[in-house]
């Protein structure tokens, strides 16, 4: 349950941000990943974090929501960002030790975890764009 809802925070964030197609393949190719691996691909996937993050920040540093805010509530934003990013990471990571310890198969274990994240992906960008409206512009 905590994995659907922070992969709807990340479809979110993303869509909310207007992510790069790039930037979405990238996720979904590293949650793909880290579903199969699990916490041996940890170190590459805080590295994908940290570069989503700090490109976010050179490319779209102060949207517009936050424009009249002041300067500590968007590096809020920013903080709270790869924070998600790292609670993804490690449930997705550690994910894979509680499945297994289901009684499935270890590719039915994998795709469980990846429908779940992938879902929880569209679930994000469907609130943002049908429900929300986009808050950032």
């Amino acid at each position: 349950m905590m994995l659907f809802l922070e992969s709807i925070l990340v479809g979110w964030l993303l869509s909310e941000y207007k992510a790069h197609w790039l930037i979405w393949s990238g996720t979904q190719t590293l949650s793909f990943y880290l579903a199969w691996v699990g916490s041996d691909a940890i170190a590459l996937a805080v590295a994908w974090v940290v570069a989503v993050v700090w490109s976010g920040t050179l490319f779209r540093s102060i949207p517009r929501s936050v424009q009249e805010a002041s300067i500590t509530v968007w590096a809020g934003a920013l903080i709270l960002s790869w924070l998600l990013g790292l609670a993804f990471v490690l449930t997705l990571a550690f994910a894979k030790r509680v499945t297994n310890s289901v009684n499935l198969r270890q590719a039915e274990a994998f795709w469980m975890r990846l429908l779940i994240t992938w879902v929880g992906f569209g679930v994000g960008w469907i609130v943002d764009n049908i429900f929300m409206l986009g808050l950032i512009d």
